[in-house]
């Protein structure tokens, strides 16, 4: 009996992942990210607004602030820390679709609205765990009360931008 050939495809499924491979929950839009920037250099002018603020895992933060630094990918491998350099090679290596240079636009421009979302949900848990229980009780000056307001409208209006955005232009306000 002939030993079977196994496809490309079926010898990825068997691989086992290791701990360094092992992508966690809400890191995958960063890795996403990340894998559109290091394989396709034309996207650098297109992440013009994304910071090291937009990730969470440091190695990510660290990959995305030598690649913001750095011309080509020779350079950020010398910039890089040793110790990421196997997490820069899975994001290098990480298999993308064949995709024309609008629907690469299109994919990074929706990671760079959700990793915005992210921070801005953040930063409605603070308002929410920090300056709702200031307010109930009572204890605010009106100027305290009205930046609290005031950072409130801001993230809200920015998240409903954030969706608007992803939703694209089909997208109805309920004002409309």
């Amino acid at each position: 009996m002939a030993a079977r050939v196994h496809t490309r495809r079926e010898k990825v499924r068997k691989v086992e992942p290791g701990p360094s491979s092992v992508t966690h929950l809400g890191d995958q839009v960063e890795e996403y990210c990340l894998t559109l920037l290091l394989q396709h250099p034309e996207l650098r002018k297109k992440a013009e607004k994304l910071t090291t603020d937009h990730f969470e895992r440091s190695e990510n933060k660290e990959v995305f602030a030598a690649w913001r630094n750095s011309l080509n990918n020779n350079e950020l491998y010398e910039a890089i820390d040793t110790n990421l350099n196997e997490h820069l090679e899975s994001l290098m290596d990480k298999e993308l679709p064949p995709s024309d240079i609008l629907i690469l636009e299109k994919a990074l421009a929706d990671c760079m609205v959700r990793l915005e979302e992210r921070i801005l949900r953040q930063k409605v848990d603070v308002i929410v765990t920090e300056d709702v229980p200031l307010v109930s009780t009572g204890d605010l000056d009106s100027e305290s009360l009205t930046a609290i307001q005031q950072r409130t409208i801001e993230v809200d209006s920015k998240l409903i931008r954030g969706m608007q955005e992803r939703a694209g232009p089909n997208f109805r306000s309920r004002e409309d």
